[in-house]
């Protein structure tokens, strides 16, 4: 069986939290302060519509964060909304 991430239930989901971002992702932000470091790269693997993954490159900005997914209906979300942020 194959789930599909990009459905309309699941994509409201997802476009919500570039709206509102969720307590879990503030409290995982909190969660890495101190040690996430300087200049290095990280990597989301399923990271959907990217808003979590966006969140958190914003919070550490001097590291480089990649999002992928298999889904590319919403790596393409995630490329799109994250220019326009």
């Amino acid at each position: 069986m194959t789930t599909v991430w990009s459905d309309p239930e699941s994509m409201n989901y997802h476009l919500k939290q570039w709206e509102v971002m969720k307590e879990s992702t503030r409290e995982f932000i909190l969660f890495l302060d101190g040690k996430v470091s300087p200049n290095e790269n990280y990597l989301d693997l399923g990271c959907g519509a990217g808003a979590y993954t966006f969140a958190i490159s914003q919070s550490f900005k001097k590291s480089m964060w990649t999002g992928v997914d298999l889904d590319i209906k919403l790596t393409s979300i995630a490329s799109n909304l994250s220019e326009k942020s």
